[in-house]
């Protein structure tokens, strides 16, 4: 999601860039255009990174990571360290999840990693908060 973001900036940033033909078309931009186009485009933005970026970057969301492939094996301990540094009232699935949890090698044991992994493969969850 982030790439998408960065690509996203990219176009946004150059008036000139082909994202922009739908709304332009082959006139040129208008000071009054460009704001009207630009304004709900980076805002936009702003929401998908707010909804879909910011939230994964914090706990509990960030034990995905002791699971994915994306970590090697110091990042999975710097992980482990920084879940068992945590504040009990960090939220409540990190408090209970990490009530068993000493050391990190008990976040790194094959029954814990294989509980997180089902959790992230079963457990359906979500960040989108509902809306009317």
């Amino acid at each position: 999601m982030t790439r998408v973001n960065r690509n996203l900036c990219h176009a946004l940033c150059d008036p000139e860039s082909s994202f922009w033909l739908p709304l332009r078309g082959l006139q040129p931009w208008t000071e009054e255009l460009l704001i009207m186009a630009s304004v709900p485009a980076w805002i936009e933005l702003g929401q998908l990174f707010q909804r879909l970026v910011r939230p994964f970057r914090a706990w509990p969301w960030r034990l995905g990571l002791l699971v994915g492939r994306a970590a090697d094996d110091d990042q999975k301990l710097s992980l482990a360290e920084e879940l068992l540094s945590c504040c009990d009232h960090v939220d409540p699935f990190t408090a209970d999840y990490r009530k068993h949890l000493r050391m990190p090698a008990d976040v790194l044991s094959n029954t814990n990693m294989a509980f997180t992994k089902d959790l992230f493969d079963h457990v359906p969850m979500s960040n989108m908060i509902s809306e009317d």
